[in-house]
């Protein structure tokens, strides 16, 4: 594209302010970090629904971070933020199947029209570089693995519909009035920070469950594949998305698929004792997931370098150590 802004490389040149919407969550923190530790300033846009302070904790005093709480739905506040920023990086969101199945409304209205006030204000306030966090779900169950980029998206959840809906404002926003944006459709990320709860994902719910209950429960017949990617390598995709004038969709995992049986039997071999059982399938859920990440090396000049072996025992030990938000 002509007439785009260049002002990142993948490494720094020129410090620059970037709104992060979402950037006291699990996966926001992360790139909050790495942007301060490139130099730049960061605004921190979060309602802390899911998001806390604490996750924040080890940057919460560096001079060139500012933290407003505010919603993304709220068009008056995103805009007033957007102004003084240069770049947004965006993973504000309702983040998961179930909660979005439980309430349709809330993640069309989070993750649907708060994604177009934040590109309408980005436009607006001409700003450099937008990257939009999507994820996985947009393709439903795949056609042949790994799912490339070309497979043709169909969600089967109320959650991928969502996120599929807002990557098609992020494409038309570059095609229609020349901003310069991409998504990165992020697999199944975990690590450190992942929010305990209902809504957790499978690796945080096998830590929380392992400790509290001395059990954890697989979905369904356990034969279901995932991509586990690890937080620190998806930020490192996320801040190396700005430097780069990319467009379109691009696929952030592992490239490895491992099945939630197998998982649990690793968390067995860790915890002896720990008792496996199974549970009902989760509606909306695909079957199997590995991802292609030829683009994204191709692209971008990124490769995931946590295997999950080490990415696990740094999760363990880190939900072993502190307390959590």
């Amino acid at each position: 594209m002509s007439g785009v802004p260049r002002l990142w490389t993948i490494r720094r040149v020129l410090s620059v302010k970037v709104l992060v919407p979402g950037g006291a969550g699990f996966i926001g923190s992360w790139v909050v970090e790495r942007l301060l530790g490139d130099g730049h300033e960061v605004v921190v846009f979060d309602n802390f629904s899911t998001g806390d302070r604490r996750n924040l904790a080890g940057v919460l005093d560096d001079p060139h971070l500012s933290i407003v709480e505010g919603d993304i739905r709220d068009r008056d506040t995103v805009d007033r933020e957007a102004a003084g920023c240069q770049a947004t990086v965006h993973l504000a969101a309702v983040t998961s199947v179930e909660e979005a199945t439980e309430n349709p409304e809330l993640a069309c209205s989070v993750n649907v029209m708060g994604t177009l006030h934040l590109l309408d204000a980005a436009r607006w306030n001409g700003h450099s570089r937008f990257v939009y966090a999507s994820s996985v779900a947009v393709y439903g169950e795949p056609d042949r693995l790994p799912v490339s980029e070309s497979q043709p998206p169909r969600p089967l959840s109320v959650y991928g519909a969502s996120k599929l809906a807002a990557e098609g404002l992020v494409h038309a926003y570059r095609h229609t009035y020349g901003l310069s944006t991409v998504a990165l459709r992020l697999f199944n990320v975990y690590g450190p920070r992942q929010k305990k709860g209902t809504y957790a994902g499978v690796i945080q719910r096998f830590i929380q469950d392992s400790a509290s209950k001395g059990r954890i429960t697989v979905d369904g017949d356990g034969g279901q594949t995932r991509d586990f990617v690890y937080v620190k390598d998806v930020a490192d995709a996320l801040v190396l998305a700005l430097g780069k004038d990319v467009g379109g969709a691009i696929n952030i995992g592992s490239g490895r698929a491992t099945s939630i049986g197998r998982l649990a039997g690793t968390f067995a071999r860790i915890k002896p004792g720990l008792k496996v059982t199974k549970g009902e399938p989760r509606a909306g859920d695909i079957r199997f997931s590995r991802a292609s990440i030829a683009m994204a090396r191709a692209r971008l000049g990124w490769r995931p370098t946590t295997p999950l072996g080490r990415g696990l025992a740094e999760t363990l030990r880190y939900f072993s150590s502190v307390e959590q938000p």
